[in-house]
């Protein structure tokens, strides 16, 4: 596993291609990708990532806001409080797609129905956070994490987004996160003293996405000025679906 690891991360920051090499917008679609969740802790919630793919030039990365160094001093400790410096990265999606078949782990990828200008801003945006001084940023588990940050593009860059508030969950951040260490009572067990009672908040819908798969369910659910849904119907991606 440890050797899994490695690779994972070399795998994540390698790979930086400039997206000034997209000509136009007219054939890009950008997408939202929902990673199913893993065995170990940090992959436990699942993943999200944004897929931008120009068939005309053939550009398909990945870009993703959960990467961090499993070297960092203190990781399990800093990670279980969420509070691990962590960073953009940037992956061909055949690469990125590669890796979670290896992982078994299935990818859902949401298609985003977008303008030239909604594309444009948020290529734009992307770019600019890949920039070597924009990449890092101080994770929180609950409020900036691999999810929120994708949450954000997607608010700040697409015109009359409006979010379907009745669908939201009605649940607290600590029974959330439960759903997702049912399996690990020891995990859960530490999880539960270090987050303590502000994790008994109950959650908005906007909140709730700081889960992968909450984000990709209210996505699923959001409209474009409350008439046009901006996904159409959700497909899966590699071999275990």
């Amino acid at each position: 596993m440890k050797f899994i690891r490695s690779i994972l991360f070399i795998f994540f920051v390698m790979a930086v291609i400039p997206m000034s090499d997209i000509s136009g917008q007219d054939d890009v679609t950008i997408s939202l990708l929902t990673c199913a969740p893993g065995k170990d802790i940090y992959s436990i919630y699942g993943h999200n990532g944004i897929r931008i793919h120009q068939q005309s030039t053939g550009f398909d990365m990945v870009y993703n806001y959960g990467t961090f160094d499993f070297k960092e001093k203190g990781f399990m400790i800093k990670f279980m409080r969420g509070k691990l410096p962590y960073t953009i990265s940037a992956a061909p999606y055949d690469r990125f797609l590669y890796e979670y078949n290896y992982l078994k782990r299935s990818v859902t990828e949401q298609v985003l129905q977008l303008d030239s200008t909604e594309k444009q801003k948020i290529v734009q945006f992307i770019d600019w956070n890949m920039l070597k001084e924009n990449k890092t940023y101080k994770y929180d588990f609950f409020r900036d994490n691999c999810a929120t940050r994708v949450r954000d593009i997607l608010d700040n860059h697409i015109s009359g987004l409006h979010w379907n508030t009745d669908l939201a969950s009605a649940k607290t951040f600590r029974q959330i996160i439960k759903e997702y260490q049912k399996d690990m009572p020891w995990t859960d067990f530490g999880i539960d003293l270090i987050i303590g009672a502000p994790a008994d908040k109950v959650t908005t819908l906007s909140e709730e996405t700081f889960i992968p798969d909450y984000l990709a369910k209210a996505v699923r659910n959001a409209r474009k000025k409350r008439i046009k849904h901006i996904t159409a119907e959700d497909r899966k991606s590699g071999t275990y679906i």
